[in-house]
């Protein structure tokens, strides 16, 4: 009787252990943190980071109309970012189609003075 005492005894200590073993050694499931930093696109919004990768969300399309390429309608003082008003003038047609004149040197990279 003691025997068996003594082997149950040594049985639930051994599951026991391998229990506390079992959660302690298991990976974290919680969510990643992501920083609080902001990417700001080129309609002058801006997006922060999201999911499990913490990448940034997509920026919105921006909109450009047909007329918007006809005609001589924007200066680079129109935009707040370099990055917006090149989105503009490379769906327009870019360096062969520079209707508003953003290019001044013909390099493809227009309002270069702009953030």
């Amino acid at each position: 009787m003691k025997t068996i005492f003594i082997i149950g005894i040594v049985l639930l200590a051994f599951v026991s252990i391998s229990t506390a073993f079992f959660y302690t050694m298991r990976p974290s499931v919680e969510p990643p943190f992501c920083t609080a930093d902001a990417k700001v696109c080129p309609d002058g919004s801006s997006v922060g980071r999201e999911g499990p990768d913490c990448e940034f969300k997509e920026c919105p399309e921006v909109e450009v109309s047909e007329e918007d390429c006809l005609s001589d309608s924007y200066n680079c003082g129109d935009f707040d970012s370099q990055v917006e008003a090149q989105e503009i003038f490379d769906k327009c047609g870019g360096v062969e189609n520079d209707i508003h004149g953003l290019d001044n040197d013909g390099d493809g990279v227009v309002c270069e003075t702009l953030p």
